[in-house]
């Protein structure tokens, strides 16, 4: 808490950590933002098996509970429809 700051830009590591929820924000990233995080491979290797299964394995259904459950509703899965 402290009086002097009226708004802060925050990212959700220290959002969570401080008991704030991304519902109760005045303004979220969407998650077609420019910032979101990706994944991104060498032309070279972008088609190999392991880079395949690391993508598949991170955008899993397990990965989206777990964001859910860790950062409160905070985490935003930018490779699901809504």
């Amino acid at each position: 808490d402290d009086a002097t700051v009226d708004m802060a830009v925050i990212n959700n590591n220290f959002a969570t950590k401080a008991g704030l929820l991304l519902k109760d924000g005045i303004i979220k990233e969407e998650k077609d933002s420019p910032y979101v995080n990706v994944i991104v491979a060498r032309e070279n290797n972008k088609d190999e098996e392991k880079i395949k299964k690391f993508v598949q394995a991170y955008q899993s259904e397990e990965v989206i509970e777990t964001a859910e459950r860790e950062f409160k509703g905070g985490a935003i899965a930018g490779w699901v429809e809504n």
